[in-house]
């Protein structure tokens, strides 16, 4: 988890849009294996402002991200994006609707967000997430395509 608060950003350029969640939805279908609509659906509803929906050149969705309340902090998470190029701009996005505001995510190792962007923007290393298993390794919710995940109790 990296906390702090938010410096040196400015708006990403993509709109929030809920009528586009259709294709994230797919993106994180891909990303974790498996159908998370309805999660996601809550964490929307639940959420801290619009869900922010980045678009590819193509037309479709290429990232999005959610944010939520934290008990300390506002939750940013999960950030999911094609690469990394659409995940960073994610990110800053959602971190420039919180500038001077406490905030934490859970970065994914091994996915595409940098952690020099959130270095840079004012973010620390907090704890390190270990995953975990029993019995046969499954290899869901490891794509590189997952940025930061929506915490621990969700994934």
């Amino acid at each position: 988890m990296v906390l702090g608060k938010v410096l040196r950003l400015r708006t990403a350029d993509m709109c929030p849009d809920r009528e586009s969640l259709r294709d994230p939805f797919e993106l994180d279908r891909a990303a974790y294996g498996v159908d998370r609509s309805r999660l996601l659906e809550r964490l929307v509803a639940e959420g801290v402002g619009e869900p922010l929906v980045a678009g590819s050149e193509r037309g479709d969705a290429s990232g999005y991200a959610l944010a939520r309340p934290g008990r300390a902090a506002t939750y940013v998470g999960p950030v999911i994006g094609d690469d990394s190029r659409s995940i960073g701009r994610l990110a800053e996005g959602m971190l420039a609707r919180f500038a001077g505001q406490e905030v934490c995510l859970d970065r994914h190792r091994g996915g595409h967000l940098e952690p020099e962007l959130l270095a840079q923007r004012g973010l620390t290393l907090r704890r390190s997430l270990f995953r975990m298993y029993h019995g046969a390794r499954l290899d869901a919710g490891t794509a590189r395509s997952i940025g930061a995940s929506a915490g621990p109790e969700f994934g």
